[in-house]
């Protein structure tokens, strides 16, 4: 019949190069979603105690600004109406944290 590669090959070459741009975009897609898959979860504190009673979520939101994340070692201190930590410092040993764009959550465990 009239389906032959010689006689449309502007249809055939069009389905092979969408076909093959597709096929790329899909791998591409697969990389940045396994990328995205490691920034999930929450950290807990390395030094957070086993005995303490309370704990509390920290969420850190870096903007999107160029050079807006950072490599730099973060401390912090809790402070309430009545007590407040020691210096606890931010850390991941699984993946980078602070990245530009992300979104970083932490758990800290306080003795009150």
């Amino acid at each position: 019949a009239n389906a032959g590669f010689l006689k449309n090959k502007t249809i055939y070459l069009t389905m092979i190069f969408t076909s093959i741009t597709y096929i790329i975009l899909m791998i591409f897609a697969r990389f940045k979603d396994k990328k995205d898959f490691e920034k999930l979860g929450v950290t807990p504190l390395a030094d957070n105690n086993k005995s303490d009673h309370y704990y509390y979520q920290i969420l850190v939101f870096t903007g999107q600004r160029t050079n807006a994340g950072t490599d730099s070692k973060v401390y912090f201190v809790l402070s309430g109406d009545n007590d407040q930590t020691q210096v606890r410092l931010f850390s991941d040993p699984h993946r980078k944290i602070f990245q530009r764009g992300g979104i970083n959550s932490f758990i800290i465990a306080v003795p009150k």
